[in-house]
């Protein structure tokens, strides 16, 4: 009989169920393995190993953010929504669900500059681990989100259309917040130039509100005759 040490007589085979379980790969019935398909799930309070399957970047910085508070749920990694924007464009949006759904808002982030690092891990995990659900999108024309990307024209109009979405989704609940640096605090002040009644908090991190001023400075000046020049 093979021993697995000396002295001490092997365990006995499982059967394939309670073989899997044992190995850390327990089986799954269709309708759950066609769910970790299409979501990644990070661990529940306590632990980190079940961040398997989010982005590499996003599972090193995490384990690294050891000045974030310890979780509060498990995440769901829902990446690639297509959510209807303004004339019709298509923005891609990932969506990262707290696990229990904890009921705490939802929090906006609108970007040109990609879903990946640095966002997925400062607002996707962070927060959706404290129990917000969190979108980030892509600004039209940059992230695989359609149409042509023109800094500071169209993020009022697709901010809008991404919040009337947004009512009609049932994990939504009425509660939106946003936040971002650069030019994601212009897409934040683009939304709360009219906002919805949706819109609670804005956390706008050095951004601009008055890109004109910036490329066409003393403009409003000669227009009132004032004609100052720097």
């Amino acid at each position: 009989m093979p021993t697995g040490r000396r002295g001490q007589a092997a365990p006995p085979a499982q059967p394939g169920g309670e073989a899997a379980e044992a190995s850390g790969t327990a089986t799954k019935t269709g309708g759950e393995a066609a769910e970790s398909a299409g979501a990644a799930m990070a661990g529940p309070p306590g632990g980190i190993r079940g961040m398997r399957g989010l982005p590499w970047r996003v599972r090193v910085a995490r384990r690294l953010g050891r000045e974030l508070p310890p979780p509060r749920c498990g995440v769901r990694w829902v990446p690639r929504l297509e959510v209807p924007g303004a004339e019709g464009v298509t923005l891609l949006t990932d969506h990262y669900v707290p696990l229990p759904d904890q009921e705490r808002g939802t929090i906006l982030v609108r970007t040109p500059y990609g879903r990946g690092f640095p966002w997925a891990h400062l607002y996707g995990v962070a927060f959706a681990e404290q129990g917000f659900h969190v979108l980030l999108q892509s600004c039209r024309g940059t992230g695989g989100s359609t149409g042509q990307f023109e800094p500071f024209r169209n993020e009022a109009a697709d901010g809008q259309a991404t919040v009337a979405w947004l009512r009609g989704q049932d994990w939504f609940t009425g509660r939106l917040g946003t936040i971002g640096a650069s030019y994601l605090g212009y897409t934040q002040l683009a939304l709360a130039a009219d906002p919805p009644p949706e819109l609670k908090a804005a956390v706008v991190q050095v951004g601009v509100h008055d890109p004109a001023a910036i490329v066409y400075p003393g403009v409003d000046d000669r227009a009132a005759g004032r004609r100052r020049w720097r």
